[in-house]
């Protein structure tokens, strides 16, 4: 596995914008108190914990392959007194040592950098109680809408999403998320899919241009900076959300 954004500044404060609420609302329904509850690549712990919050009788482990992920996590759970986590430094591609039976499994922004999510997906199934869920959230690059919508900005959108597919990633992952729920055993309960549209084309374009930069695409990048500095610029993206069930 190898994750496409990085962990640069950048990269991490994009993704402290985020919260229960704003990238995780279809799980309230199913979230309770006193649960065990896992959480496959929590990054900087914003969604993570806003879970423990709302289960604070219970118990979230919380794991992601990075370090620095880990301990701006543990910083942030420090600042809001949650005590209910345990942090884990692990790749989620070697499952094995994450011991447990959860009610909920919760992974967010994930899935489409696994070169074998199904493979994965089957592996996490045993760690699910009888009446458990996994609840897994993915965008997916088919349904961007950008705006102005240019023969320049397609191409950057093009070349990024062939990037990710080198590291053995798929920006069509939403999509794909209830078949390969399917193929691993699981009962599909629900599937939703909801439109972001980023409060700044700016923010989200200087996050990609560092990641394109860094892959030597220095003109891409001034490509998508230049789109984003248009006044009337906007860009928005398609996330999917899965609920379902061990067979």
């Amino acid at each position: 596995m190898s994750y496409t954004p990085g962990y640069s500044e950048n990269a991490v404060r994009f993704m402290q914008r985020r919260s229960l609420k704003s990238h995780g609302a279809f799980i309230l329904p199913y979230l309770r108190d006193r649960q065990t509850i896992l959480d496959l690549g929590c990054g900087p712990g914003t969604i993570t914990v806003d879970i423990a919050r709302l289960n604070q009788n219970g118990r979230v482990v919380a794991v992601d392959r990075e370090s620095s992920q880990i301990e701006a996590a543990k910083t942030l759970a420090a600042a809001r007194g949650i005590e209910n986590i345990e942090f884990q430094i692990h790749d989620v591609t070697q499952i094995a040592p994450v011991e447990g039976s959860f009610d909920l499994i919760f992974s967010h922004a994930l899935f489409e950098h696994l070169s074998e999510p199904i493979t994965i997906l089957r592996e996490i199934r045993p760690r699910l109680s009888r009446e458990g869920v996994i609840a897994l959230r993915c965008p997916d690059w088919g349904g961007m809408i950008l705006h102005p919508d240019t023969g320049l900005i397609q191409a950057v959108v093009r070349r990024y999403e062939e990037i990710q597919q080198s590291y053995g990633g798929d920006t069509r992952a939403g999509r794909k998320l209830h078949a390969w729920l399917s193929k691993a055993g699981y009962s599909v309960q629900q599937v939703s899919a909801t439109c972001e549209v980023y409060p700044s084309s700016r923010e989200i374009a200087r996050y990609l241009a560092l990641q394109l930069t860094r892959e030597g695409e220095a003109q891409h990048a001034s490509n998508l900076l230049n789109w984003a500095s248009h006044p009337e610029s906007l860009f928005s993206q398609l996330w999917f959300e899965v609920i379902a069930k061990p067979i």
